[in-house]
Formats: C-alpha cells, sequence, structure tokens
C-alpha cells in the first residue's frame, strides 16, 4: 500500500508519497513549483535534487512555462502586441524557464492503492505576471509505482484571449558513473554544431564521458534511454514531445534530461510554438520506467 505524509521541514513543506517496503519514494516541494525533489524506483536514485546547488540556480525537476529554455531578451511579439518577460537571467538578459518554478503550488487530492499512489497539485495564475499577461490553470498530476513513474500536465486557458506557450520538464538523473553512462534515443541533432555522436539509421548514441553538455536535440520517436551502470531508464512522451535537452551541472554524476515541446526562443523562432484558446484545455505526459542492469 502507498502512503502520503507531511515531513517537517524548516523552510520548506514536503509531501512524501512511498510504498511501504520504501523501494518507491517520491518527495514533492509544493513551494518549488510542485516540483519532485528526489525519486526512488525500485530502490534505485533516480532523480536527485542536486544539493548544494540551489534550486534558482538549477531549476531541477522544475515545470517549465510558459516557455522553456530562454527567450531571447525576454521580448516577443504576438497578435499584435509586443510583450516584455522579466529577464531573470541577468548576465545574458534573457526570460529563463518560464513562470511556475517558483511559484507555490497547492496540494488538490491523492489516491493510494496497494500498487501505485497518485497525487495532485494546482497553480492559478492571476494574469498579471509581467510580459506575460494570461490568466490560466496547471494542474500536475504524479503517479508512482514500483518501478514506473509518470508526470501528467494540465494546461486550461482562463482568459478570454489565446496565449503563445511551449512546456517542458528539467529533472536531474542519477547515475553512479556518468562518465560510464550513456544515452540513446532515434532523432537528429541537427540542431547542434559541436557535438559529435554516433549514428545508425536515426539512432543517436552518446557516450557521457566527461562531455559538458547544454545541447537541444529533436525527437522522432517518443522514447530516450539512459543507460547506467546500475540501471537503464526509459523516458517516454506523448506526441507533444518533440526535443529535449541535455545538461551537465556543476556536480558530479547527475545528468538534467529534459523533454520539451518547443525550443529555445520559440516565442520568436515558432519552433514548437502553440497557441491555446480561451476556454480550452492542453494535456501532455512524461513517463519513466526503470529496468535494472544485469
Amino acid at each position: 500500500m502507498f502512503n502520503l505524509q507531511t515531513i517537517s521541514n524548516q523552510d520548506l513543506e514536503i509531501i512524501e508519497l512511498s510504498n511501504q517496503e520504501k523501494t518507491a519514494i517520491a518527495r514533492f516541494y509544493p513551494e518549488l513549483g510542485g516540483s519532485v525533489q528526489s525519486l526512488i524506483l525500485d530502490g534505485e536514485i533516480i532523480i536527485d535534487n542536486v544539493a548544494p546547488l540551489a534550486y534558482q540556480d538549477t531549476y531541477a525537476s522544475s515545470i517549465l512555462f510558459p516557455f522553456v529554455n530562454r527567450i531571447t531578451d525576454g521580448a516577443f511579439d504576438f497578435d499584435g502586441i509586443t510583450y516584455q518577460l522579466e529577464c531573470n537571467e541577468a548576465d545574458a538578459n534573457n526570460a529563463l524557464h518560464g513562470h511556475v518554478y517558483n511559484k507555490t503550488f497547492q496540494f488538490v487530492r491523492s489516491q493510494l492503492d496497494l500498487d501505485r499512489g497518485v497525487i495532485v497539485f494546482k497553480y492559478v495564475d492571476n494574469g498579471k505576471t509581467r510580459g506575460f499577461p494570461f490568466r490560466y490553470s496547471i494542474e500536475l498530476v504524479y503517479t508512482v509505482g514500483k518501478e514506473v513513474f509518470s508526470l501528467k500536465v494540465i494546461i486550461r486557458n482562463l482568459d478570454d484571449r489565446p496565449f503563445p506557450f511551449t512546456i517542458g520538464w528539467h529533472p536531474y538523473f542519477k547515475s553512479s558513473d556518468l562518465f560510464n553512462s550513456q544515452i540513446q534515443f532515434n532523432g537528429s541533432d541537427e540542431l547542434q554544431t559541436d557535438l559529435r555522436s554516433k549514428k545508425g539509421q536515426d539512432t543517436i548514441t552518446i557516450p557521457i564521458n566527461d562531455k559538458e553538455l547544454d545541447h537541444t536535440f529533436s525527437l522522432f520517436k517518443k522514447k530516450i534511454e539512459f543507460e547506467t551502470p546500475k540501471y537503464q531508464l526509459l523516458i517516454r512522451g506523448n506526441h507533444h514531445t518533440k526535443f529535449f535537452q541535455l545538461f551537465t551541472p556543476k556536480k558530479p554524476n547527475v545528468l538534467a534530461i529534459e523533454p520539451m515541446t518547443g525550443v529555445a526562443n520559440s516565442f520568436n523562432n515558432g519552433l514548437g510554438l502553440q497557441v491555446l484558446d480561451p476556454g480550452k484545455m492542453y494535456e501532455t505526459e512524461w513517463g519513466l520506467e526503470v529496468v535494472k542492469a544485469s
């Protein structure tokens, strides 16, 4: 049976969802954008919170909405109006990773069963955000099983006008030895200019070794394989997931693998950009499955 408990913390509320055997444990932080800051599946550490690196610098496991990555100079045009976002990447003068990563999400409900647990968080924006004056709600539906995990994101346009958006997820995955880990996917590195990879029939294999990564790739099939010495992780998206980002932080044996519906500066270049009409809903989902290494 899965259990839900609130853990005392001097600074932030932590909600833990786990099975009785403690082989599946997910810890959620409502005040950090409703993010899952640590995840254990089948007894293995899968998602790491990258401490002591600060959350405001890493965006660990944050939901990236209404845009992923960066918007150059924080400026964009939509429906004949020019908008100016707050540039929270001050050194480069960019708007970075959307608006909900640091918002407090409200606990909505949970469902605890023998083989899985479900927890739901929600945030409602009143349309007063600088550069994105649109009313919307975002709901996060997390499901945790012994070897599997999923995150469903539901966006609703509560305004009387459409708005543009892309959406992504920024988890950091733990490897016992990142140097001897690799990424494999069916897609393209055509967006890259400085990364060599082994290709065969559109399957790209990237040995991590000692690479410093901050690269975007397009996906043909909606699956990414992360192979580590201790486990293999399958990361799946639905048809909306067209891109993903790889990023190595300043911490050993941790790798960000970020599924996304668009790319950097999407509000200006249109790559993956979508528009949500008034009263409409948008839904996307990502899933993880752990396979132990033989």
